[in-house]
This record gives C-alpha cells, structure tokens and sequence, in this order.
C-alpha cells in the first residue's frame, strides 16, 4: 500500500511539475518538427537561439521533484542539442548540423518514454 501511495505522489509531483514546464516547449517542438535540412530555412536563427536558451535557463533553474529528475535530464539534453544544431545552421555546417539534430531526436524520443511512465506526453 505505501509503495502504491508512494508512486501516485510522485505521479502528482511529476504532472505538477511538466504543467509548470512545458509551456517552454512549444518552440522546441515547432522546430523538431521539420527535418534538418529544413532547419536551414528557418529565418530569425538569432533570435530563435536567444528564446532557446532562455527556455532552457527557466527549465534549468527552475524547481523540480526528485522523481522528475531523469524527464528534467533528458528535457535538458534535447533542447541543448537542439541549440547546437541551430548554431551549427547559422555557421552554415551542414554535416553536424544533420547529426546533431538526430541526436536531439533521440534525446526527443527518450523524453517521450520517460514522459509515458507517468502519463504524460510531449
């Protein structure tokens, strides 16, 4: 019965917390929706970069339960890759950008599943 208690809290904490988060998403998502050569047809890549990193900087300061810890890492992991990438097209270096962003894709992938184990979803 305690573990069962146990669980369903850090089920609640996790819900709460990705609420709270997950709004910073939206142009992460928006971008990992295209494939990377599309990427280089982005405009405004600068200003693109400077709302990344202030979503990923709110994310990274922000509180989060224990039991989100391994969501929050690899939250963390996807948007960094994702700004490499970004930076990769603004320097015009195709090569890493492509196999940058499939490691963000990944890294996108591996937060869907970890999402899954409490319910929730990108």
């Amino acid at each position: 019965m305690l573990v069962r208690e146990t669980r369903e809290q850090q089920t609640k904490q996790v819900k709460q917390w990705w609420s709270q988060v997950r709004h910073e998403l939206q142009l992460s998502l928006r971008l990992t929706s295209k494939t990377a050569q599309d990427l280089n047809r982005v405009t405004n890549i600068d200003t693109h970069l400077d709302n990344l990193y202030n979503q990923f900087n709110t994310i990274e300061n922000a509180y989060y339960p224990e039991s989100a810890q391994r969501i929050r890492k690899m939250l963390l992991a996807f948007m960094l890759n994702l700004i490499t990438t970004l930076q990769h097209v603004r320097l015009q270096n195709e090569d890493d950008c492509k196999v940058i962003f499939d490691i963000a894709m990944v890294d996108k992938h591996m937060l869907e599943l970890y999402l899954e184990e409490f319910g929730l979803r990108l």
